[in-house]
């Protein structure tokens, strides 16, 4: 059943198609307004009004909400060992030495092995995510038995993959799915919310007011930073969760052109000054105790976090199950516990609840979410950076001893005889130390002898260095750094293989996690939420024949892009390792032909010229002439380039018959015994027995004639060629 819509677009004829060309009717619609600060990436009002009662408006109910969220509150607000490990994971990220490490050494390095690692690796996910659109789609179910319905479910996929591919090619998609897949790599965890919104518009009226009219906004994943959502550490899935937190700034002009909520009042002003007093109390600061994790970051980046107004609202948006009786308009803890949206003001233990709505999203919380491993201890798992992190600090280490051995070298200490050295305040030694004993160390003036541990210290490194490639999958083949003079291509090869099979095992669970879940909810959003006139509003007069009544049971997802990278990687790697192992000039061509046919390469017959070619077009040639003007009957011979006779055979047989020539089927029955051996030599071993005049298939069978051709069979060779 379609929900009912608050929000609806200009009204449009459907049935006139200059209707569809003209502006939009001159009405102003309430329009929800469109949060003004673009840094805000969760949505939280702008979700198109259901009739849905707003049970923020009840003072008995919301008495309990207030109660129930302070209580979920105190359970999973600490979180600080978490914290403590996302402040570490972005020192290392930011090429930062933890601090311990700092204070031990004069040296002050950083390590960015980890940082190159994981750049590879959004790198990796993010182009087969995102470039590789035509590998998602819409199918239908194939469970479907009526074919009336098949056909329509057929167009609706055709619809909703065209609608995907448009949202998919958006600025906005491409940069929260890259946010998204750092969280994933970067933290372990990357997490998204799916909005729905309408935006508004102004149509100009050359010598009148300004027409508003609201259009759709196709829905699109939309990033949430891991510190902005608090939910309970012990539960492993999202959807899991009895009740989450969502940390999402807004501003009082926001709130103010919201229609869907209930702001408090200062009963001491009238008006929009009333609300605007009471909301003002509820200003954020960069003191607030949920703002640690940025005030790290900040401190990471060695860049000042001051402590001042920022002109934004703390503003929640929590999904919480709620025992409302929305029937009764009562709370009653013994009766069905539903799911909610509730926003709320200031904190969850001093708040103001401004909006409680029953969920108007299908298929749960509009929320989605990683991980980049499975270690099953919670809803935070376990991340790269924790992995790795004591061979980070040991390279940082390492490296500052390093610099610090070879500074003391190059500036040594000195040892003199302060009884035999005198005015020592006229002596510039430099920077190095000058260190006086008493006696005679060498008669007046000693250098110290410094140990040069260059080497040791060298390798050291480079042995961390390799464990946390090898921890997270980014060896050399990965990065594309040259493995050793005597490294073989096929073992490169083999080598890059075994490395990127982990990375593809991953990335089929995080395609699974985000862009199927966000494909299965963007089908149901779009029959949820949006009208006839969206669905041409995006796809043009073919958005017509969707239909409406169609349900989920009635498609199927299919994400491949994960798939298709991987087998196109193979046939790559396998195609390379042939590619070695022959010498042959044409077979060398057909496989680089292979290979930019893999590649998908425009023309790739420009760049991959089969050697021969010249030759195999005479032959051709002389076998049309043979045929059609002296009645030969030549047969194909195993290991011509058949790509080649082909066309040109076709050609003059098109001719010959329009010409009424009499030797018309001889040269059919020689294109139809070369594509009978074209497909033979391009088939496994022993899958079909090799005729008099050309291939059979293994039953004895000739392969069928195309439409196309005429065939008569000849009783005789014919005469020979002159000579």
């Amino acid at each position: 059943m379609k929900m009912a819509i608050e929000n609806n677009p200009p009204s449009v004829d459907l049935a006139d198609p200059a209707a569809l060309s003209q502006p939009p009717a001159m009405e102003v619609e309430k329009i929800p307004d469109l949060l003004e600060d673009d840094s805000i990436s969760v949505d939280v009002s702008e979700v198109i009004a259901e009739n849905l009662k707003n049970y923020a408006e009840d003072e008995d109910v919301v008495k309990e909400v207030k109660a129930r969220l302070s209580t979920v509150w105190s359970n999973i607000s600490d979180r600080q060992s978490y914290e403590d490990v996302w402040e570490k994971v972005d020192e290392m990220y930011r090429v930062k030495p933890s601090g311990d490490i700092k204070e031990k050494n004069r040296a002050n390095f950083g390590s960015g092995v980890f940082t190159r690692s994981i750049n590879q690796l959004v790198g990796i996910a993010y182009q087969i995510l995102v470039e590789n659109k035509h590998k998602y789609k819409y199918i239908p179910r194939p469970s479907i038995v009526d074919q009336g319905t098949l056909d329509q479910a057929r167009k609706n996929a055709a619809i909703l993959t065209d609608m995907l591919h448009i949202a998919m090619d958006a600025p906005d998609f491409k940069r929260n799915m890259r946010k998204i897949l750092y969280g994933i790599y970067k933290y372990g965890k990357g997490l998204c919310g799916i909005p729905f919104r309408r935006e508004k518009k102004a149509w100009k009226i050359k010598g009148g007011k300004d027409a508003l009219y609201s259009v759709p906004v196709l829905p699109v994943m939309e990033h949430i930073p891991i510190e902005n959502l608090y939910a309970d550490t012990n539960i492993d899935g999202l959807q899991e969760q009895d009740t989450v937190f969502i940390k999402s700034l807004t501003t009082w002009s926001a709130l103010r052109g919201d229609t869907t909520v209930v702001l408090p009042k200062d009963t001491s002003k009238k008006g929009d000054a009333a609300n605007k007093a009471a909301v003002d109390q509820f200003e954020a600061t960069s003191g607030d105790t949920t703002e640690t994790v940025k005030e790290s970051r900040f401190g990471n980046a060695e860049h000042d976090y001051n402590d001042k107004d920022t002109g934004l609202i703390r503003h929640w948006v929590v999904w919480a199950m709620l025992p409302i009786d929305t029937e009764k308009g009562k709370w009653d803890e013994a009766g069905e516990w539903k799911l909610f949206r509730v926003r709320i003001l200031g904190d969850a233990d001093k708040c103001e609840v401004i909006e409680c709505r029953e969920n108007p999203f299908p298929g749960g919380m509009p929320l989605l979410d990683a991980n980049q491993c499975e270690d099953d201890i919670g809803f935070y798992h376990i991340s790269l950076g924790e992995k790795v992190e004591t061979y980070h600090d040991q390279i940082c280490t390492a490296q500052n001893q390093l610099a610090d051995n070879r500074s003391k070298i190059n500036r040594r200490s000195l040892f003199y005889n302060s009884m035999m050295v005198s005015h020592q305040d006229r002596i510039d030694y430099g920077h190095s130390n000058a260190i006086p004993v008493e006696g005679n160390p060498r008669e007046a003036i000693y250098e110290m002898e410094m140990l040069d541990i260059t080497g040791t210290i060298t390798n050291t490194i480079i042995y961390n260095e390799n464990k946390i490639k090898e921890i997270m999958n980014t060896t050399d083949a990965i990065l594309g750094v040259a493995m050793g003079g005597r490294t073989s291509a096929s073992e490169y090869q083999g080598a890059r293989m075994a490395a990127t099979t982990p990375i593809y095992a991953d990335l089929s669970v995080i395609e699974e996690s985000i862009m199927a879940s966000f494909m299965d909810k963007f089908a149901q959003y779009v029959h949820a939420f949006m009208t006839p006139a969206d669905i041409i509003y995006f796809v043009g007069e073919e958005g017509r024949s969707f239909d409406f009544s169609m349900t989920g049971k009635d498609y199927s997802v299919v994400a491949e892009g994960v798939v298709y990278a991987r087998d196109k990687a193979m046939r790559m790697q396998n195609l390379a390792m042939l590619l070695q192992l022959t010498t042959d000039a044409t077979v060398r061509a057909k496989i680089m032909r292979r290979m930019a046919d893999a590649m998908e390469l425009d023309n790739p017959e420009e760049i991959t010229r089969i050697p021969g070619y010249d030759q195999a077009v005479k032959a051709a040639l002389f076998e049309n002439v043979s045929m059609l003007e002296y009645g030969n009957l030549e047969a194909p011979q195993p290991g011509e380039n058949h790509d080649i006779h082909l066309p040109i055979h076709t050609k003059a047989y098109m001719d010959a018959k329009r010409e009424k020539n009499p030797n018309t089927g001889k040269i059919g029955h020689h294109i139809r015994e070369t594509m009978n051996l074209r497909k033979q030599e391009q088939s496994p071993p022993n899958s079909g027995l090799l005729s008099e005049f050309g291939p059979r298939t293994a039953q004895g069978a000739e392969v069928p004639v195309p439409d196309n051709f005429d065939v008569e069979m000849p009783q005789q060779a014919g005469t020979p060629i002159p000579a």
